[in-house]
């Protein structure tokens, strides 16, 4: 025959088993962090200021031919402008600006960590984060383009840190400049990590167990006033 010590030994056990197996089933219960993809591509929407002609006020991005000297296009991603600016395209104004926006989406209960994207233009570009800016345009010019980043080749490329903790919807933005004529365009391509929510199952298996430790203790110290 079991004891009462024996009893109350196994009872313990069970109830901190339960405990345990909540606690881990809670750790392990989240998937695993997800990348949102940040890209330059046709169908973007845009405004410009100062261009006029086939580059309008307003519209929907469209690929463009790179321009012999600008770097190659990122992965994932394609050079694009307001019009076909690109090599042996049309030339806006100097003076331009065509500001160009990507949205994105935190799915509910989910929070980023941080990201990074790498950013080229012709001439120069400022980026923003939900209108907040994260790089100004270099407005010397170089050779080609931009004399520092954010530029049009590889040793100009803009890098962007994006911070943690955004949530819900979100708008990256690049503006581009034109400042010394010939082609313009921008390109960009990167990744923003988000951390999902726990999963709700795991978490309700962790509270009964925590319920039951503390009957247990209760239970022992009221039987130790009586014993």
């Amino acid at each position: 025959m079991v004891g009462r010590a024996s009893r109350r030994t196994l009872l313990l056990a069970a109830v901190v088993a339960a405990a345990l197996g909540g606690c881990m089933l809670a750790a392990a219960g989240p998937a695993s962090a997800t990348s949102i993809a940040l890209d330059s591509a046709a169908g973007l929407p845009f405004t410009s200021t100062g261009t006029g002609g086939d580059c309008r006020s307003s519209g929907s991005t469209v690929t463009v031919t790179p321009v012999s000297a600008w770097a190659s296009a990122l992965p994932g991603s394609s050079w694009i402008s307001c019009a076909q600016t690109g090599n042996n395209g049309l030339s806006i104004p100097n003076g331009a600006i065509v500001t160009i926006n990507e949205a994105f989406t935190i799915p509910t209960g989910d929070v980023g960590t941080g990201g990074t994207v790498d950013v080229f233009a012709d001439d120069t570009a400022a980026v923003y984060l939900n209108g907040t800016e994260l790089m100004a345009p270099d407005l010397t010019n170089g050779s080609t383009c931009a004399a520092g980043a954010i530029g049009c080749i590889t040793q100009n490329m803009g890098v962007i840190a994006l911070p943690s903790g955004l949530t819900g919807n979100n708008t990256f933005t690049v503006a581009f400049y034109q400042t010394n004529g010939d082609g313009s365009g921008a390109d960009w391509a990167g990744n923003y990590t988000v951390d999902p929510s726990p999963e709700p199952g795991s978490l309700a298996l962790l509270g009964p167990g925590m319920v039951g430790v503390g009957w247990f203790m209760r239970r022992r110290k009221s039987q130790g006033r009586h014993e």
